[in-house]
């Protein structure tokens, strides 16, 4: 399956939903926010988070800075 991460297309062949893609790139939830296809969704939803071949995946990490 090939998902787009952060506009770069990265294929999986063990990652079916949103929680097991973060755990394949080793992010820790806690300071994370993700998007599937533009729509934001609450870190209790990542376990449910089923992914389809060609979504798109935005995961932002908050940064310091003036």
């Amino acid at each position: 399956m090939t998902i787009v991460v952060n506009g770069k297309p990265c294929t999986f062949s063990n990652i079916s939903t949103l929680a097991d893609l973060l755990d394949h790139l080793n992010l820790d939830r806690t300071y994370i926010a993700v998007a599937i296809d533009q729509t934001f969704l609450p870190p209790e939803s990542y376990e449910s988070a089923h992914l389809t071949d060609g979504q798109a995946v935005e995961i932002v990490t908050p940064m310091q800075g003036g």
